[in-house]
């Protein structure tokens, strides 16, 4: 997805980049795991800036400060590329001077790993984009939306874009959902009996996928390299081998073998249901609750109970109730 937004952001950018190599209006950056639990800032950076073209990442240093307190000392004794700080000046320098508008920094929750360090990680990535005046895009799972309940200030400065999933409860979202598998399947170069228009063998493979192409696109390749390896296997045999043996093809069965296994479908479902209740918002009465606005709401606009209308009824006819029976004792 990240790469995705990279390339189109650079296609309708184009025109600025004509005559001007020194312009980089967007860079694209992965947050790599860490093996530790902590993030590795310095390895972010250093990637960061060999994604812009920075030339010597290896021998940046502190001139203006370190030059002075150390300066008896020969460079490398205080080169900075060990230091954060130092590549992180660089770093902000190099953004300004080419014109970069846009920071895409794919696996971002990566970054958000140790619950300690979220709120510290976010005010950095907001300082990081003030100094810079760049939008830092943070493509990840729905990890990042820690990112509401982290400050307010990231809040009002954040945007939340939801790339959900096709939803099969929806018919018109299942219509999307067969057009992206069908041409997906018209993309295969090697012929395909999967029938998209039949219902059953739709929502079997929605199901698989949990109408999310980020599944099903990788599903596809998985099966397609097999068909590939058993098809190599079947040129190799002899004709009379041949003969006996039926030639390897594309089929919904084929497909079904390299799903992912029903326990990791519904760890995943899991995660994505959550993450999707998570986006949900409250309604608008519970931050009155908290503004004590509630009480003080006018009254022409809270709701009022609608009492059924009392009817009149003809002279001379009784209402209908029910006339007491037995023996009446009258006092």
């Amino acid at each position: 997805m990240a790469q995705k937004l990279y390339s189109e952001f650079i296609l309708q950018n184009m025109s600025d980049l004509e005559g001007r190599r020194d312009i980089i209006p967007a860079v694209l950056v992965e947050a790599v795991a860490n093996p530790k639990k902590v993030f590795d800032w310095h390895d972010f950076l250093v990637r960061l800036m060999i994604a812009t073209g920075e030339p010597l990442v290896d021998e940046k240093i502190a001139a203006f400060t370190q030059g002075e307190l150390f300066s008896k000392l020969p460079k490398q004794e205080y080169r900075g590329s060990q230091n954060v700080s130092v590549l992180r000046k660089s770093l902000e320098n190099c953004l300004k001077h080419r014109n970069a508008r846009v920071v895409f920094i794919d696996e971002a929750h990566h970054m958000l790993k140790d619950e300690l360090q979220r709120t510290h990680m976010f005010d950095t990535i907001k300082s990081f984009a003030t100094l810079t005046n760049t939008t830092v895009v943070l493509v990840g799972t729905y990890e990042l939306l820690h990112i509401r309940d982290m400050s307010g200030q990231l809040v009002r400065r954040s945007n939340i874009i939801h790339f959900p999933r096709y939803d099969a409860r929806n018919a018109e979202q299942l219509g999307w959902f067969q057009d992206t598998l069908r041409q997906l399947l018209t993309k295969l170069p090697v012929p395909c009996t999967i029938c998209v228009d039949d219902l059953t063998t739709l929502l079997d493979i929605y199901n698989r996928s949990l109408g999310c192409v980020g599944i099903l696109k990788p599903w596809l390749d998985k099966a397609l390299k097999a068909y590939f390896q058993d098809l190599s296997e079947y040129e190799e045999l002899s004709e009379v081998d041949r003969s006996r043996s039926e030639a390897p093809i594309f089929d919904l069965d084929r497909l079904k073998a390299w799903a992912l296994p029903n326990k990791a479908l519904r760890r995943l479902i899991i995660e994505a249901t959550n993450g999707e209740a998570a986006l949900s918002d409250i309604p608008i009465e519970d931050i009155a609750e908290l503004l004590g606005t509630a009480e003080k709401m006018p009254a022409s606009q809270s709701p009022k109970a609608v009492s059924p209308k009392k009817t009149k009824g003809r002279i001379g006819i009784r209402k209908p109730h029910r006339d007491p029976v037995g023996a009446q004792n009258h006092v």
